[in-house]
C-alpha cells in the first residue's frame, strides 16, 4: 500500500518549536500551493496545507527558513477518528518525511 504526498509551494508560516509528551521536537509549517488550473475568473487559486515536521528537519526549518521560501515536501498522511457532539469525523495530519529547499 502507498501513503505518500508531495507538495511544492511557498512557506506561508512557521509555527513555534514544540516538544510532545515523549520529548520529540516538532513544528507546524503552513505551505501555500498554487492549483494547476485557473478558476472562472482566470486566477490560479491556492491551497494552504498544514504540515507537521519532526526532529532535525524541524530544527533546520526553524533556524534557516522564513515565510516566502519555496520548498518541496514529501511525507505521509495520518488520520484519526474524533467524536464531538455525538458526531464522528476524521481528522487528517500531513507529516513530513523529506524536505527539499528550492529557494
Amino acid at each position: 500500500m502507498i501513503n505518500t504526498f508531495i507538495l511544492e509551494g511557498k512557506i506561508r508560516s512557521i509555527g513555534e518549536m514544540k516538544a510532545n509528551q515523549n520529548g520529540i521536537r516538532y513544528l507546524n509549517l503552513a505551505i501555500e500551493c498554487e492549483r494547476n488550473y485557473r478558476n472562472y475568473e482566470g486566477i490560479y487559486e491556492t491551497d494552504i496545507v498544514e504540515i507537521e515536521v519532526f526532529h532535525g528537519m524541524a530544527d533546520i526549518i526553524f533556524e534557516n527558513c522564513k515565510a516566502g521560501d519555496f520548498v518541496s515536501i514529501q511525507g505521509k498522511i495520518q488520520s484519526s477518528l474524533k467524536n464531538q457532539d455525538e458526531r464522528k469525523y476524521i481528522v487528517y495530519k500531513f507529516v513530513a518525511e523529506k524536505v527539499s529547499f528550492l529557494s
